[in-house]
């Protein structure tokens, strides 16, 4: 599947012009989620690590998080106990990527606007994913 393809997907709108932040220690996934999320609009920074992710959520504004739920050796237990710390709280969205079949919403804390992609995904199904939960309200 193409680029203009992403760029024609429904959910793609969603996502132009949103701030995202991936979160990623796998330089060539992070390499991918940048091209399909620039791809679409999006205003991509990247972290690859726990420190630099709060970091960036500290400094900048960010309307979505792509989150390794293994960032850099640290389990997403570990990630989101971190991003509840954050004053102001971190209220962006947060899609959580795996590869471990046995991580799913209900072992995620209870946030709003908080999904999981299992790896391996489509582009496409990332454009999905991400414009939906940005679509859902504040």
């Amino acid at each position: 599947m193409g680029t203009a393809a992403f760029r024609d997907h429904p959910f793609a709108r969603r996502i132009a012009g949103k701030r995202v932040l991936i979160a990623e220690d796998d330089t060539d996934i992070r390499k991918m989620l940048r091209i399909v999320l620039e791809a679409v609009g999006a205003d991509v920074s990247e972290a690859g690590s726990l420190k630099q992710t709060i970091g960036q959520l500290q400094s900048a504004a960010v309307d979505a998080l792509v989150l390794d739920w293994n960032l850099g050796g640290t389990t997403g237990d570990r990630i989101f106990a971190e991003i509840a710390t954050l004053s102001p709280p971190f209220a962006g969205s947060i899609l959580v990527i795996s590869g471990d079949q046995r991580v799913s919403t209900a072992a995620l804390p209870e946030t709003p606007r908080t999904a999981v992609l299992l790896k391996p995904f489509l582009p496409v199904d990332l454009v999905a994913a991400l414009g939906g939960l940005l679509a859902l309200p504040s």
